[in-house]
């Protein structure tokens, strides 16, 4: 008999979920398992219980659970009820709702069969007992548990490999994606335990939820909604994906907010779901036991329980409020911890405990705290120490600011850090020492010795890609190149993608870049062009043939003098040569309808000085004509040429306008509110400003009519 398996934190006493397993065999090879989840049946044992409703109704407004350090200091349901009678408890008999689920060796599930039963669990294992499986007896436990893991494994490739969801883990250091994104930090030890029974627990969910929306029961959906879905398609996906750990925490909260509960289904983007809702901790979670209420309605045809909306915003409310305590909670103990160990053994403080007092101990702490930190070699380099220090130096005043002065001036590294930290964490730019310098003497009235400190040199960043690009074109009678700039963030959050399109001697030319910032996009894009090696092979073609041109034109301008002379029926110019000591000279003399031109020029040779002389007199020959035929230009000038846009395309349209006319881009603005997305476009066109709003449910939607609206308001105005 294959046995039944609980698997929770070592102190966890509320015990929801158990689970059986096998692997299943196709021809002698392993092709998946067969796996029973097993969730505590609460609902029917409320359901025999005398005060059901009062239970009910309080369940309902606590919510959920709230732990600290692994106990249960707020139960949803009284702990006589949950940490017992409820509860999955080695080797006692309880009612459960059973799943049983078909998991294929490549992460696929598949629902067999929902069903209720009666169990007994067999063994109750802890996390990290689950990462050491050589000490488990006996070997049908370990065996069981072996075939778990290896499963489990599976599915959380299956899932983090999606490009769709927001998914990211660091296996070494105990990092891993929850079901809704976010990072949870877990003991090392204990990581393969959390990810089998995540994942399990993970997979029922979307399985059960499934089943539910096909059925129509009326049970309560798990949403997890990003602020702009269009922003999580393929490109921002990958490209959060590839962030590093810290920067893609701070991303993915942007994108997406919290998970809510509803009764109306809007699906999970974490898990790249259509539906999601939970099911599997009925103990600890409200949501849960109302869906177990309505499951067993569907099995038993029993009373269909009843949810609104209104309930469950309530309780998105109660979650939230929750959360801000046991931040409270957990900042309250960490100071409580950090101070004692202050007062008997301040040595054992660490960064972060130090950091902790600080920021929130009383002010003979923080100051003891402080001078603890400036006596210490070992965090002398800890940037987040430092940052601490400098931005609450008002309340530090005497701890020694002189010290911190003077270890600041001598670390150029440690001070370019602080200064991006705090920038960072006030959001103000400290990018350079100068600001910083001022920044520090506002804090702590002391100053930072600048002699020791120098700016970071400059690089390339600085540098006008997109000028040097524009001025290519011009030198080479080349159409400039066209820019589409696409904003694939979300408010708050820009990430542009900017494509820029050229043609190089008949081929086309394309470069694409991405960047946080729209200009270091462009900047990008223009380099990469400049880099291509049909630019380079044409820049460096046309300096030869320049340099041809021209030694071509010295020999041949006084062909071409003279050949104009014949032209226009005048007589050749008139040359006196001269010479003195090794120098030839040359004064050239040419008249023509009453206009008389003169050049001159000296050499080391006759020749040399001739040919000098006559591209002069050619060159001013030229240009009387040329001013000549501009005048006669002016007199029948053209009107202005009417614009065309293409109001298929509006914004590509007025891309290539912008390009053009070397313009700057219209600006684009939206702010979602109440469901609705309110946007404007502004632009600036031959000194006339177009403005455009709307507001509309789609924020792509209201940019392509506030384009369309812009071009027409172009065309009318111009044609």
């Amino acid at each position: 008999m294959r046995p039944i398996i609980t698997i929770d934190s070592e102190v966890s006493k509320d015990l929801d979920d158990a689970f059986d397993i096998k692997p299943i065999y196709q021809s002698e090879k392993k092709v998946g398992w067969k796996v029973n989840v097993y969730i505590t049946d609460v609902a029917k044992a409320i359901s025999t219980l005398e005060h059901r409703e009062q239970l009910l109704e309080d369940a309902e407004h606590r919510v959920t659970t709230l732990y600290a350090g692994g106990n249960a200091f707020r139960p949803m349901l009284p702990k006589h009820l949950s940490e017992d009678r409820f509860s999955l408890n080695h080797g006692e008999q309880r009612d459960t709702i059973r799943m049983t689920i078909e998991i294929s060796t490549d992460g696929e599930g598949k629902l067999i069969g929902v069903a209720q039963d009666t169990i007994r669990t067999n063994a109750r294992l802890s996390f990290t007992q689950v990462g050491e499986t050589n000490a488990l007896e006996p070997n049908l436990l370990r065996g069981s548990v072996e075939e778990a893991l290896e499963c489990t494994k599976a599915l959380f490739n299956k899932r983090v490999s999606k490009q769709n969801i927001l998914t990211q883990y660091d296996y070494d250091n105990g990092l891993v994606a929850n079901e809704e994104g976010a990072l949870e930090k877990v003991k090392r030890d204990e990581v393969n335990g959390y990810i089998l029974i995540q994942e399990l627990m993970i997979l029922t969910n979307c399985l059960m939820a499934q089943w539910c929306k096909e059925k129509k029961l009326p049970i309560i959906y798990r949403n997890h909604e990003a602020k702009d879905v269009e922003s999580l398609r393929s490109d921002i996906s990958t490209a959060l994906k590839n962030l590093p750990l810290d920067e893609f925490i701070k991303r993915t909260r942007a994108l997406c907010g919290k998970a809510e509960f509803s009764v109306h289904n809007k699906g999970h983007v974490g898990l790249g779901m259509e539906c999601y809702a939970n099911f599997t901790s009925p103990i600890r979670r409200f949501p849960d036991l109302h869906n177990q209420f309505v499951i067993n309605h569907a099995l038993n045809r029993g009373e269909e329980p009843t949810m609104s909306e209104s309930r469950c915003k309530k309780m998105n409310k109660k979650i939230k409020a929750d959360s801000n305590d046991r931040k409270a909670i957990a900042k309250s103990k960490a100071l409580k911890k950090a101070t004692s160990l202050l007062r008997t053994n301040p040595l054992d403080l660490n960064a972060s405990q130090l950091s902790t007092v600080i920021k929130h101990g009383y002010q003979h702490e923080s100051v003891q705290a402080m001078k603890l930190v400036l006596s210490n070699d070992d965090h002398h380099q800890s940037v987040e120490l430092w940052r601490d220090i400098i931005m609450n130096a008002e309340r530090l005043k005497g701890g020694g600011f002189f010290k911190v002065a003077e270890h600041m001036s001598n670390n150029l590294a440690l001070t370019q850090g602080v200064a991006n930290s705090i920038g960072m964490k006030l959001g103000i730019d400290l990018t350079s020492i100068e600001k910083f310098a001022n920044y520090f003497k506002k804090q702590t009235g002391k100053l930072l010795q600048m002699k020791t400190l120098q700016n970071p040199p400059k690089t390339n960043k600085g540098k006008n890609y997109k000028g040097q690009l524009f001025e290519f074109c011009q030198k080479h009678n080349i159409a400039p190149p066209e820019f589409v700039f696409e904003d694939i963030g979300v408010a708050g959050i820009p990430f542009w993608e900017t494509t820029a399109t050229m043609q190089v001697n008949g081929e086309r030319l394309q470069a694409t870049a991405k960047s946080l910032n729209k200009k270091d996009s462009a900047q990008d894009a223009c380099r990469e062009l400049l880099n291509s090696t049909q630019i380079l092979e044409t820049t460096a073609k046309a300096n030869n043939e320049r340099k041809a041109a021209q030694l071509n034109s010295n020999l041949n301008a006084k062909v071409k003098v003279l050949e104009y002379c014949q032209k226009v029926k005048t007589h050749p110019p008139i040359a006196n040569f001269s010479q003195k000591e090794a120098l030839w000279a040359l004064e050239l003399s040419y008249v023509e309808g009453g206009s008389r031109y003169a050049a001159s020029a000296v050499a080391e040779s006759k020749k040399q000085a001739e040919a000098t002389a006559y591209v002069e007199l050619y060159e001013k020959i030229c240009s009387d004509n040329c001013e000549a035929d501009k005048a006669s230009k002016d007199n029948t000038a053209d009107q202005p040429k009417s614009l065309s846009l293409d109001l298929h395309n509006p914004k590509g349209a007025i891309f290539e306008l912008c390009a053009a006319k070397r313009l700057d881009l219209p600006v684009f603005t939206s702010k979602n509110a109440a469901g609705s997305w309110h946007s404007t476009l502004e632009f600036s066109l031959n000194g006339v400003a177009y403005s455009e709003s709307c507001a509309m449910e789609s924020k792509k939607k209201s940019e392509r009519e506030l384009y369309t609206r812009l071009a027409k308001s172009i065309l009318a105005e111009h044609n």
